[in-house]
């Protein structure tokens, strides 16, 4: 039981970390076509507001190609 505490006080510990870690960014999809940015559909020239510890790769990519704009409102 003891040690049921000390794991669990332990992975709450690790959840606040990765929260304070975490930013606040807005895509831009400025493609002109649909895309589908992590999990939702977003129009073209929408805006989509999202909070990520850390931007995954194939979202650089994207934004490498001129297909989304990728700006930090706050955090990170």
């Amino acid at each position: 039981m003891a040690g049921e505490k000390t794991d669990n006080s332990q992975k709450g510990k690790e959840k606040q970390e990765v929260r304070q870690r975490r930013g606040t960014y807005l895509i831009r999809n400025t493609s002109g076509q649909d895309l589908t940015i992590c999990g939702v559909r977003v129009n073209p020239f929408e805006k989509l507001q999202i909070e990520l510890v850390k931007i995954p790769e194939n979202l650089k990519r994207l934004e490498e190609r001129g297909l989304i704009e990728i700006t930090e409102v706050n955090g990170g």
